[in-house]
C-alpha cells in the first residue's frame, strides 16, 4: 500500500511504533525515540523497508490520534487538535479531532489575539506610519476630502476605518 504524508502514522503504526499516555514516541522494542521539531511539532523519520531511499516523516500527534481514533481522523474537515494549544505535547489526554475552528480556540485567548492581529498586519494597504499621519492631519483639522485626495484613499468608509479602529 502507498502511503501519502498524511498516513504515514499508519505506516509507522503498522510497523508498531507506538506513542504512550505520556506523548513519548517509542519503536518496536519500547525505546524512546527523539524524533525532530519543525514548526513547534514534533516530527520523527521512520526509513521505510520496502525502499531504503524513502522515508515515512510523520507527526508524534498524529500517531498518537491514529491510535486514539484510528480512521475517524481522515474524515473531511477533521484535524488532530492540541487541546491545550501547546504543540509539542502529545499526550494522549491533549490529542483530540475536531474542527479547525475548534482548534484555533484550544489556544490561549491573548495567543488568537496576537494572531489575529499579526495576520491583518500583513493585508494592510497603509503602513502604521501613514495611519499616524492620517490621524495627526484630521486632529490638525483636515477634512475628509483632502484625506482622501492626499493620500489616495478610495472612499468615506475606508477613512473612517483607519481614523477610528483600535488596533492600528
Amino acid at each position: 500500500m502507498a502511503y501519502t504524508f498524511n498516513e504515514n502514522e499508519i505506516y509507522a503504526h503498522n510497523k508498531d511504533y507506538r506513542v504512550n499516555k505520556e506523548g513519548v514516541l517509542l519503536n518496536p522494542d519500547g525505546k524512546t525515540l527523539k524524533g525532530y521539531y519543525k514548526n513547534g511539532y514534533k516530527y520523527y523519520k521512520l526509513r521505510k523497508e520496502d525502499d531504503y531511499t524513502k522515508y515515512a516523516s510523520f507527526k508524534i500527534s498524529r500517531l498518537q490520534a491514529y491510535q486514539k481514533y484510528k480512521n475517524d481522523m481522515y474524515q473531511d474537515g477533521i484535524v488532530v487538535r492540541h487541546l491545550n494549544g501547546k504543540r509539542d505535547d502529545d499526550s494522549f489526554d491533549n490529542i483530540a479531532i475536531g474542527t479547525q475552528s475548534q482548534n484555533i480556540m484550544d489556544c490561549p485567548k491573548k495567543d488568537r489575539v496576537k494572531r489575529a492581529i499579526n495576520a491583518s498586519s500583513k493585508n494592510r494597504k497603509y503602513s502604521t506610519e501613514t495611519i499616524l499621519k492620517i490621524r495627526e492631519d484630521r486632529k490638525n483639522g483636515m477634512t475628509y476630502s483632502q484625506l482622501l485626495k492626499k493620500y489616495n484613499i478610495p472612499n468615506d468608509s475606508s477613512l473612517h476605518y483607519i481614523l477610528y479602529r483600535k488596533n492600528i
